[in-house]
């Protein structure tokens, strides 16, 4: 698997599958709230610990 340093760099070397503003949208928004999701499950799982 390749590491990008930037997101334009990975949208660039796959403009097959980010063709349209909307597919880069939905891909930028996914990523947001799996790491909310993610952050939000940490955060509570260091509470129960406390």
């Amino acid at each position: 698997m390749k590491q990008y340093t930037s997101i334009e760099e990975l949208f660039e070397d796959n403009k097959e599958l980010f063709d349209t503003d909307k597919k880069k949208a939905w891909f930028l928004i996914g990523n947001v709230y799996s790491r909310v999701m993610y952050q939000s499950k940490k955060y509570y799982e260091e509470k129960k610990q406390m």
